[in-house]
């Protein structure tokens, strides 16, 4: 197998038409403390006005025959970004009148970085399955309620 490592912004690695996939061997999503300080950092790097952020490492590798990638390390980072981007686009969507580009915003937010839409079968399901155990509750907060 050859392992190579390259740079990618989180914006770019969720626009990949791909479906982030979690073994059932990985634990479940247990961030918490690792949710404020991620916020944080966030709020910090808007203040400073950069847009250089070191998530860490993440590492996949391709399922066979399916437009797919299993996610060895970083599932607790890549889920974290996936509910914050969820919450934005939930936060615009209540302020929609209030804001008039906010209808572009949601739908650039929900199909390019948080879902992926199925155009044939009008299907949306989140961009990233989660184990067993955390799978349906996922998929509820993360596929959008239009």
């Amino acid at each position: 197998m050859d392992i190579k490592p390259i740079d990618v912004k989180i914006g770019d690695l969720l626009k990949d038409r791909i479906i982030y996939s979690v073994p059932i061997f990985q634990r479940g999503y247990s961030w918490q403390d690792e949710v404020k300080e991620l916020w944080t950092d966030m709020l910090s790097i808007y203040e400073k006005g950069t847009d250089d952020y070191f998530i860490g490492s993440m590492v996949f590798t391709p399922i066979k025959e399916e437009k797919k990638l299993k996610i060895l390390d970083g599932q607790q980072r890549l889920a974290t970004f996936l509910i914050l981007l969820a919450a934005l686009r939930d936060v615009l969507k209540e302020k929609k009148e209030e804001l008039k580009r906010a209808a572009n915003w949601i739908s650039d937010l929900n199909t390019n970085y948080v879902c992926w839409i199925d155009t044939p079968k009008q299907t949306e399901s989140a961009r990233m399955e989660l184990n067993r155990q955390d799978k349906d509750f996922f998929e509820k907060i993360i596929v959008s309620s239009e």
